[in-house]
């Protein structure tokens, strides 16, 4: 009886113990990846981390089955073939395609992390032609992972081996076998939901496993992340307010139009847009000395500094559409990368262009990188410039950086020729940098003893924006423009603190009128990229009604100021000195930023009132949101 029972389980009990060799191969890339970005985590202690990778083991169930789930089936089958050389051989095809894959991607994730502070999703692959001139790069720089990879690989083959066993004498009977599909199949499908419970297991759940927001990406994994991204296409707009309650707390931002009182300034207006220029980079907020942007910080004694101000996502995509479209990154997708990117909205382009201004978008990559030639259309940037129409013009092919486009400075240089030569004035361009960014590639001949390539980075950049301005203030139309800085986004953190999810948003923003001697000093008022439109046309004394999620930093109406955003499928929204954390249902965590950096101290239950304020404006800015992507109510 005992040996009719082993050979019945045979094949589950082979089945298990190859799938517990991928569980170890996930423990693996799992310290891999904290290792690499352990100063994004805080301080773990040794018990605090064998939770985390114990917690973990939910999430690494839900991917081990979705990615082994033919695997699976394969050895529970009942058929007699499995004792074939050619079938076992299909299994071991089938196990390391779909775990060669995984190693893949999580050591991958393990680099990419630090650039973007959230596990990737499936929408890194709609920027398909800019991850191909990457590659290269890449594979240069992290050469490592390859050699990680292949010892892991190595690893498994001697493991997997050991599980090969000699022939069976006896078959096992078709009711027995029958059985354990059915129980292993029950099994699996539980392994996939991630536990009995009602609703399968989803990244975001890693925020009932921690204390400390940041380590929400160490509990889940790449590929569940990936799994529940991919392809996503349709937004269920949340619903937590009727119409009426909703409007109490948050509406769309509609200036008051009195053209009576002053006309509008016909001012050139100048967006800069620093890439990953955080305010960590900046020397002038004290982060990090020496500073490594002098003229910056002299640019800002210059003019008007929003001290508070925050980044609406963590990606170019995110930047550019909050500071160009006013629209919050609140969805899964990349708005860009969404089917309501053929929404009708006002971009700062379209409402500019009714008073006769001409447009202008200036980008040192290549034409097509992030889809940017297609979406600034839209916006009512006509005029597109890129690293071709660089090459085109100039003749110069030797600027090329190797990875993304034509080095700042020469680009900026070819900005200034192109805006004094051919555009009219009033004219609102948009000039968007290619450094610092990943990987830190300055020009041969640019001199720098920084040991980290970061630094040498956002010093060239600091550099390109001296010359930029010394080149504008040359041109006849300086005087008569606003130019507005900003960054897309922040850059790699330098600092632990950056991590914190307050601070890894934090952006200068900066107003500048060189013929305003009025736009000056700092404000420590929040301030967010989707506020740049309307206090940009509130400055101009804009004379027609638009529709904004962001407010005007000048109107003084307004008397609560809030930033939002959302990171790792968590909303969040900041006001003077708090910062609510909410999971779409219900708020997780509520802490004074200011005094508890690490958000140690929950105060939702202590400060019930101000709790209350937050999480229903931001329920009501959400359902906002989703309801407007979705009924196309942006314009």
């Amino acid at each position: 009886m005992q040996k009719r029972l082993k050979t019945e389980v045979h094949y589950a009990k082979l089945l298990l113990q190859r799938l517990a060799i991928v569980y170890l191969m996930y423990a693996i890339v799992r310290f891999v990846f904290y290792w690499y970005n352990q100063n994004a985590f805080g301080s773990l202690g040794g018990l605090e981390l064998l939770s985390i990778f114990f917690y973990a083991l939910r999430f690494d169930t839900s991917s081990i089955f979705y990615v082994n789930f033919l695997f699976i089936v394969l050895h529970v089958l009942p058929t007699k073939q499995r004792e074939h050389s050619w079938y076992k051989r299909l299994q071991k095809v089938v196990f390391y395609a779909g775990n060669s894959t995984i190693i893949f991607f999580e050591l991958v994730d393990t680099v990419y992390f630090p650039y973007s502070f959230k596990r990737m999703t499936g929408n890194e692959f709609e920027m398909g032609s800019d991850l191909k001139n990457l590659a290269p790069q890449f594979l240069k720089e992290f050469w490592w992972l390859l050699l990680v990879a292949g010892l892991i690989v190595v690893l498994m083959e001697w493991l997997y081996r050991k599980t090969e066993q000699k022939q069976l004498q006896e078959q096992p009977k078709l009711l027995g076998q029958t059985l354990v599909l059915v129980l292993m199949l029950g099994i699996s499908i539980i392994g996939l939901r991630g536990g009995l419970q009602v609703r399968p297991v989803v990244p975001l759940m890693a925020s009932k496993y921690v204390n400390d927001m940041r380590q929400m990406p160490l509990v889940s994994n790449t590929i569940l992340s990936m799994i529940h991204t991919w392809n996503t296409k349709k937004m269920v707009p949340k619903v937590y307010f009727d119409e009426a309650e909703q409007k109490q707390f948050f509406d769309f931002y509609r200036p008051t139009v009195d053209t009576s009182v002053s006309r509008m300034k016909k001012k050139n207006v100048m967006i800069v847009v620093m890439e990953s220029f955080g305010q960590e980079y900046v020397g002038w907020f004290g982060q990090q000395k020496p500073s490594r942007t002098p003229f910056f910080d002299s640019l800002i004694n210059q003019g008007l500094l929003f001290k508070n101000a925050h980044a609406n996502g963590l990606r170019s995509t995110e930047g550019i559409t909050a500071v160009l479209a006013g629209i919050p990154a609140l969805m899964n997708e990349h708005y860009i990368f969404s089917p309501y990117n053929g929404n009708k909205i006002d971009g700062l382009g379209t409402l500019l262009e009714r008073e006769g201004y001409q447009t202008s978008f200036f980008h040192g990559g290549h034409i097509g990188t992030m889809d940017f030639d297609k979406f600034l259309p839209i916006l009512g940037f006509k005029d597109y410039h890129g690293h071709e129409n660089y090459v085109e013009a100039t003749g110069k092919s030797d600027d090329y950086d190797g990875n993304w486009g034509t080095f700042d400075m020469p680009f900026f240089d070819y900005t200034i020729k192109e805006l004094s030569s051919k555009h009219k004035e009033p004219f609102v361009s948009v000039l968007f940098s290619i450094n610092p960014h990943h990987p830190y590639r300055v020009p041969d001949d640019f001199e720098c003893d920084e040991e980290d390539p970061i630094w040498c980075a956002v010093r060239y950049a600091d550099m390109a924006y001296r010359q930029f301005w010394e080149d504008a203030k040359k041109q006849p139309w300086f005087e008569n423009t606003l130019f507005v800085f900003t960054a897309d986004h922040i850059g790699t953190a330098i600092a632990e603190m950056t991590y914190q999810r307050e601070r890894c948003f934090r952006i200068p923003i900066l107003f500048h009128a060189p013929s305003d001697s009025s736009l000056k000093g700092v404000r420590e008022d929040i301030m967010q990229q989707i506020d740049i439109i309307p206090t940009t046309l509130d400055y101009l004394n804009y004379p027609h009604d638009f529709k904004t999620f962001g407010i005007s930093q000048f109107d003084e109406s307004i008397k609560r100021k809030y930033a939002y955003a959302r990171h790792e499928e968590v909303y969040q929204i900041i006001n003077d000195s708090l910062i609510l954390f909410f999971n779409g249902k219900n708020s997780v965590n509520m802490a004074n930023y200011k005094k508890d950096t690490f958000f140690s101290y929950n105060l939702i239950k202590k400060m019930p009132k101000e709790f209350k304020l937050l999480e229903q404006t931001l329920k009501s800015i959400i359902q906002t949101h989703d309801h407007a992507l979705v009924n196309n109510q942006l314009k």
